[in-house]
């Protein structure tokens, strides 16, 4: 296992300037919550199955996706 298997990377562009509208610190949280996420599966956010009841705006949902998770969000 290599190191981008163990760690979240930065959200992608499009996931960064909507969380840039709403101040840095989403970005950051956004991506402390799916190393978490991962760490507690114990398994890649692409091997996950995540329901995302509650979503709002869905920003954990989206990243997760475009992370290869299967993701249901409402």
């Amino acid at each position: 296992m290599n190191i981008e298997d163990e760690m979240i990377g930065k959200l992608d562009d499009y996931a960064y300037k909507v969380f840039e509208e709403k101040g840095a610190q989403n970005a950051v949280k956004v991506r402390r919550i799916l190393q978490l996420t991962k760490d507690l599966a114990r398994s890649k956010i692409g091997d996950l199955r995540i329901l995302d009841l509650g979503c709002a705006e869905g920003v954990y949902a989206i990243e997760a996706a475009l992370r290869g998770a299967d993701v249901v969000a409402c």
